[in-house]
């Protein structure tokens, strides 16, 4: 908060290991399901962030200036975020539920791809081997990052970091037990080991103050931009979980799940469609209320048809040649191929190099 960094935190304790960070932080679940959603939203903000950022110019060290970035600058436009989930294991510990393979596919997507979007994803595991949180491969990749040592932090330095499936980077130096008191008395919770990708480990601490939420309730609170909210409100039902989370802030984990099934499910009956909290259907890419089903009449001079409309949302999202454009908006090919030339020649979309870019609003 002291650097305007957005934190969003999953409790993994159901509230109990943060009750006291419950009004500081923009986003805290204390759920399992609110996890997943919590996850899902982050990968979507990353989504908006990408596609923002592939429409800005910016200007290289010798003054020429470029179309398109592919990396974060901090406040320009984007405040850099990141989601923590503590007690992670736990939350994905009964691979029966419903919320664990969603949630495991977030995180290694945010692990993977978001840094270049300002997004860093923290997990925290309590128990001594990575194995615990599963085998599919998002876990696999998750215990792949994990295992990396470079992202690796350790709260003890006891026996039991040996046995944590860390593979090469196991201490190539026998590190000090971290003691449960500083000499004068305070605590040390939130001091440990990280790992830098070799063989060396430095000691770090977040904040050396016995009480930081009374520092964190003195700062402003860095949250989403009124364009990011909105964006991930309509992809998605995580990002309503965002939207609304003060209606259930001071609820209980049971009470806080109920509310965001309730949520999703009336989203999805919104929407008209089965949709999933994780995989984002193709035709989210569409207004609300377009059906792509609907047949396309001669009506250029009026209203672009529904698949035109489908198929440039399509285009002002990223996708940029027909069969990328079918893919994403389940159209199929010739479809696709008789509304970009619709919309050619009604001047919404122009072609270079066989790629597609918008060039006026659809409803202008």
């Amino acid at each position: 908060m002291i650097n305007g960094i957005i934190g969003w935190l999953a409790d993994g304790k159901y509230g109990a290991g943060f009750a006291s960070w419950t009004q500081v932080l923009d986003w805290l679940v204390k759920s399992h399901y609110g996890a997943m959603l919590m996850a899902q939203a982050s990968v979507d903000v990353g989504k908006f962030r990408f596609l923002t950022q592939m429409k800005m110019q910016w200007q290289d060290a010798d003054g020429y200036v470029m179309d398109g970035r592919s990396f974060f600058v901090p406040g320009e436009p984007f405040a850099p975020m990141q989601f923590t989930a503590d007690e992670f294991n736990e939350m994905v510990m009964d691979a029966s539920k419903d919320h664990v393979n969603p949630l495991l596919a977030s995180v290694s997507n945010l692990g993977r791809q978001t840094r270049s979007a300002g997004i860093g994803a923290r997990v925290y595991v309590q128990i001594p081997n990575l194995d615990s949180i599963g085998t599919n491969r998002h876990a696999n990749a998750i215990r792949d990052m994990l295992q990396s040592g470079n992202i690796a932090l350790f709260r003890t330095a006891r026996a039991d970091i040996d046995v944590m499936s860390l593979g090469s980077r196991t201490p190539k130096f026998r590190l000090e037990p971290i003691p449960e008191t500083f000499p004068n008395g305070a605590g040390t919770g939130g001091l440990g080991y990280i790992a830098d990708g070799s063989d060396q480990y430095t000691q770090s601490r977040m904040m050396f103050h016995p009480n930081p939420v009374r520092i964190a309730r003195e700062l402003p609170r860095p949250t989403l931009t009124q364009a990011e909210t909105d964006a991930i409100a309509a992809m998605s039902p995580a990002g309503l979980a965002y939207l609304r989370r003060d209606e259930y802030r001071h609820m209980d984990a049971a009470e806080e799940e109920e509310f965001l099934r309730d949520l999703v499910k009336q989203d999805q009956e919104a929407r008209g469609k089965n949709t999933t909290v994780v995989d984002l259907a193709p035709s989210r890419f569409a207004p609300a209320g377009v059906d792509a089903d609907v047949e396309d009449d001669d009506l250029d001079d009026l209203v672009p048809p529904s698949r035109s409309e489908l198929v440039w949302h399509a285009v002002d999202r990223g996708a940029r040649r027909n069969g990328e454009i079918a893919k994403v908006t389940a159209l199929k090919p010739p479809n696709v191929a008789n509304a970009t030339k619709r919309l050619e020649r009604l001047g919404k979309l122009t072609q270079i190099d066989r790629d597609w870019h918008t060039v006026d609003a659809i409803d202008a």
